[in-house]
């Protein structure tokens, strides 16, 4: 195999610029780096993607922590008797037998 040769411009000799070998390795590597950046590329956005998927399920999760919360809140204020008979009367009119309601409508 020969070598790769340029003309001078001004119509003088030949000047060797690089054997094709060269060349080619120059080729191979512009090649294998552009193949190499796209892989890159495609990953950080699949990172970016995945991190903002990472994130939107931490706030649902402190979502559901603070809404667990508030259930064992309302678990324990109504595990006590006095709390929930209270709830009841407000909420359903309940009464105890014996006991009388007395509505107050306002003038």
């Amino acid at each position: 195999m020969g070598s790769f040769y340029l003309k001078k411009s001004d119509g003088g000799g030949k000047i060797e610029v690089m054997e094709w070998r060269k060349i080619l390795m120059i080729i191979i590597l512009v090649a294998l780096i552009g193949f190499v950046g796209t892989g890159v590329i495609r990953d950080f956005f699949e990172y970016a993607e995945e991190k903002e998927r990472v994130d939107n399920l931490k706030a649902e999760i402190n979502s559901i922590v603070e809404d667990n919360k508030e259930i064992e809140e309302d678990i324990n204020y109504y595990s006590d008797n006095n709390n929930l008979e209270k709830e009841l009367k407000s909420r359903f009119n309940y009464k105890r037998e014996g006991e009388e309601v007395m509505i107050i409508v306002p003038d």
